[in-house]
């Protein structure tokens, strides 16, 4: 118990030094950029990109057991993209005990982001502002623009149900492949039909396709059973043709680095071979021609 104190209520220990593992994540987060920050009720969410250009959203806050989470694949909490946040967002000293804890209690949460311990920023809007005429309101405010979605718990979940099959035997993977492809395939489908069945904004369809793009290119880094199933299962036509049926309904260009997140899977002939099937070329094209 030299390493850490008692374990906590939340079933995480407090460590009192920092695992060489996390200290060498910290090292090489000079690589991560912060695109964007989301204050939300309970919780920020910080969209970092990291060395090879894909986005990863981390969370503190929020409600689930941890407190703090990270969308990329690293096992590690917390990762170079947690510590990045951490360090270079948050300001944190290295000698900080947060900056490498694997999970917080409410009140670590409120000393990372003291906004949470007052009213949020919407309701002091509220009490500040008058209230609008009951014949005028709607016709002066219109309708509130659709919240954006982030899809970050859901990428989690892929990568963590294809990662589940390392370390099994050969026999095992085949066995349990069909299983966590459907899943993988229930997952992509999901974030298709929110973006495009949803009221949602182009930031939440932008969104969604970085996040089915995220998760397709971890299909190489899957157990070779897994990725045969994958491929064999027709996963990638399906990326390819939700891709085509979120673009199709964006209003304006999507951002570049969208753009190139979607290129990069031309390169992989298991889903450039459905790029004519599903139009998406000429999406492609369709797109980078609006304001």
């Amino acid at each position: 118990m030299s390493f850490f104190t008692e374990m906590r209520p939340n079933g995480h220990p407090y460590l009192k030094k920092a695992p060489a593992d996390v200290l060498l994540r910290q090292s090489r987060r000079s690589s991560c950029e912060l695109e964007e920050r989301k204050e939300l009720d309970d919780r920020d969410e910080f969209v970092v990109t990291g060395s090879e250009g894909d986005d990863y959203v981390v969370t503190i806050g929020g409600d689930s057991k941890t407190r703090v989470g990270c969308s990329c694949p690293d096992k590690v909490v917390p990762c170079k993209h947690i510590s990045f946040v951490y360090l270079d967002v948050l300001q944190l000293d290295k000698t900080n005990p947060l900056v490498w804890q694997t999970a917080f209690t409410p009140k670590e949460v409120l000393k990372l982001l003291p906004r949470l311990a007052s009213s949020s920023p919407n309701d002091k809007k509220r009490a500040a502002s008058p209230e609008p005429s009951p014949s005028t309101s709607k016709k002066a405010r219109g309708a509130p623009p659709p919240p954006t979605r982030v899809y970050a718990a859901r990428i989690t979940e892929a990568i963590e149900a294809m990662h589940s099959l390392e370390g099994e035997t050969p026999e095992e993977q085949e066995e349990q492949s069909p299983e966590v492809m459907s899943e993988v395939s229930e997952i992509i489908k999901g974030i298709e039909q929110d973006a495009i069945n949803s009221p949602s904004s182009d930031a939440t369809r932008s969104n969604a396709i970085s996040a089915i793009v995220t998760i397709a290119t971890q299909f190489k880094e899957a157990p070779l059973e897994l990725r045969e199933f994958l491929y064999r299962g027709g996963c990638p036509s399906q990326v390819v043709h939700a891709i085509a049926n979120i673009l199709v309904r964006c209003e304006k260009k999507l951002d570049d680095k969208v753009l190139s997140k979607i290129e990069e899977l031309e390169s992989p002939e298991e889903f450039s071979s459905h790029y004519d099937e599903a139009g998406l070329e000429e999406k492609l094209m369709e797109n980078r021609e609006k304001e």
